[in-house]
């Protein structure tokens, strides 16, 4: 089976310019752990992960944190934080060629490009719901 059977094709973008806040917003508003992030001409630049943006995260220990923590993730942009050498793959790569991609550079998601295009995303997420329907198990 192909990647492009697997993606996700209805995705949220960021811009590099947006702030850490946007970001965590989007993830939260569409349960989501990554986010791709385009240039004006809609070209792929960078990945930000949930992971990325707890790095930079102000720990919560009070209520009085609350608001610090917002403030100062609107104070980071998300192209300081964001991954640029972002690994990829083609729609039509095999699901075990991506396997192999996420599993050798420890990641949880590829972006799918097609001629420089992003077409989608798959993710581990993806990986469970393959597994589970090519071993005669329904995925919901």
């Amino acid at each position: 089976m192909n990647v492009e059977h697997w993606m996700k094709r209805k995705l949220h973008a960021i811009a590099a310019n947006d702030n850490l806040m946007r970001a965590w917003r989007l993830m939260m508003a569409y349960n989501i752990r990554h986010l791709p992030v385009l240039d004006e001409a809609g070209q792929l630049v960078g990945i930000l992960s949930d992971r990325d943006i707890k790095k930079h995260a102000l720990p919560l220990e009070s209520r009085e944190t609350i608001l610090a923590r917002q403030e100062h993730l609107e104070s980071i942009r998300v192209g300081s934080v964001m991954i640029r050498n972002v690994i990829t793959i083609a729609p039509e790569a095999p699901m075990q060629d991506a396997a192999f991609l996420l599993k050798k550079h420890r990641i949880d998601c590829l972006p799918v490009l097609r001629d420089k295009r992003l077409e989608g995303m798959v993710t581990t997420t993806d990986f469970l719901d393959y597994f589970a329907q090519t071993q005669g198990q329904p995925a919901e």
